[in-house]
Formats: structure tokens, C-alpha cells, sequence
């Protein structure tokens, strides 16, 4: 009987490699911002390039009326970065129920960019419901320094009521202290009057505590003071430096 040999082959390797991330990425895309909310936050993030490095900020953009800050900073270590976007622009003139579409678009040096959109829906207003608006006007403020902190020009917003008296008190809150780069304050308190007649309101002497930070800047928020039931919302602006 013939012997038969029979030759064992290993399988053939395949290489594989993980396809490389995105060079910029942002989101959610289609974000939906409602019930008054005045701003979302989105997240992103930047790959190291073929030579190793990292972006150290993203550039930003938006779609007017709803703004935000012109950079965010890159993590060097995991690459990520956020935003947050201020859509209180869009309610000062929007009627009840009114959708907007916006567009917040990131980029870095090396010509990559990435472009999401926010969908805002104003609040709905039931028929003979008392309601009112606030806002800063404008919404973004950058202050000088001066003796060793960084003092803001007089921020300015206005209020509104569809009926009735118009409130008589703003109050005011600052975004949380972010150390060595912001740390908001206001020597005269916190509260602020509303003028009777046109709904304006004025906020002087903020400043940043902290000066020399890198990519310093906060928020300022306002609302009605002892507002009687009636919804207000909360204005939003940023201060940077």
C-alpha cells in the first residue's frame, strides 16, 4: 500500500491595523435645546497628527444669534475638548413655539474641521399665561486688566413681561471658580435693579480675580428676583479674560 505524506501549512497571517480616528470630531450632532434653557454643551476631540503632536486649541464659529467662545482648549493627554453654546440670543425675539436651527463648527491649524447643528425650540406660551423674557444685550463682554485683576465693562440686558408690572430685581450667579484661569466676583452684590418703565437692567464692577490664566473665561447669569410665578428664564453672558 503507498505511503501517502501530506504536508501541514500554517495559515497565513493577515495583518490588520485599527483604522485611525477621525483628525476632529464634535457632538451631538442635532442637540436640541428647549423649556427655556439657555445653553447646551458639546464635546469634541483632536487626534495627534502623523508626527505625534496635538492641537492645543480648536478654533470655533457660530450661527448667529447663538454664540460662544472663540477657542477651547485641547487635553493634551486624552485629546478632548468642550464647548459650551449660548442660545439665549435666539429667544429675544422668537415667538412662542418658534424652532431655529444653528451651526457650531470647530477647525484646527492643519485645515481640519467639523461642523454639528443645535436645534432650539422657544418655550410655548399658553393663551392669557403671564410670561416674561431675560436677556443680556450683547451676551459676550472681554475686560482689561487693571491693578492686578481683570475688570469687564458694564454688562446690559433687558426684561420683559407680557402683562402687568414689570419685576423689580435681577440676581445675579457667576460660574464655578476654575483655578489659576477664572474666579468671578462682584464687591457690590448680587442683586441689581430692573427700571420700571423700559425693563432695563445694568451690572457693574465684575471682574476676574485672577489674571495671566490661560484661555480665561466664565459666565455670568441672570434672573428675575422674586419673579411672582411668572417664568423668566436665566440670561446668559460670557466674559473672557
Amino acid at each position: 500500500m503507498p505511503t501517502v505524506s501530506a504536508a501541514l501549512a500554517a495559515p497565513l497571517a493577515v495583518a490588520s491595523t485599527a483604522p485611525a480616528p477621525e483628525p476632529l470630531t464634535l457632538g451631538p450632532d442635532g442637540a436640541v435645546v428647549s423649556d427655556g434653557e439657555s445653553t447646551v454643551s458639546l464635546r469634541g476631540f483632536a487626534a495627534t497628527t502623523e508626527a505625534g503632536t496635538r492641537p492645543q486649541t480648536v478654533q470655533l464659529a457660530y450661527s448667529s444669534p447663538i454664540t460662544g467662545p472663540s477657542s477651547a482648549a485641547v487635553d493634551s493627554e486624552t485629546g478632548e475638548f468642550e464647548v459650551t453654546v449660548n442660545v439665549s440670543g435666539f429667544y429675544a425675539g422668537a415667538s412662542s413655539g418658534q424652532e431655529f436651527t444653528g451651526t457650531v463648527s470647530a477647525s484646527i491649524t492643519d485645515g481640519a474641521s467639523v461642523s454639528v447643528t443645535v436645534d432650539v425650540v422657544a418655550p410655548r406660551t399658553a393663551p392669557g399665561e403671564t410670561t416674561g423674557t431675560i436677556n443680556f444685550s450683547p451676551n459676550q463682554y472681554r475686560g482689561s486688566e487693571v491693578d492686578g485683576v481683570t475688570i469687564f465693562p458694564t454688562l446690559t440686558g433687558v426684561v420683559t413681561v407680557n402683562r402687568g408690572a414689570l419685576p423689580a430685581e435681577v440676581i445675579l450667579s457667576f460660574s464655578d471658580v476654575s483655578e489659576g484661569r477664572v474666579d468671578l466676583r462682584r464687591d457690590a452684590g448680587l442683586i441689581v435693579p430692573i427700571n420700571p418703565t423700559t425693563g432695563a437692567f445694568s451690572v457693574d464692577g465684575v471682574y476676574n480675580a485672577i489674571t495671566g490664566g490661560e484661555n480665561p473665561f466664565g459666565f455670568i447669569y441672570a434672573g428675575v428676583n422674586n419673579a411672582a410665578n411668572v417664568t423668566y428664564g436665566l440670561a446668559v453672558a460670557e466674559l473672557d479674560g
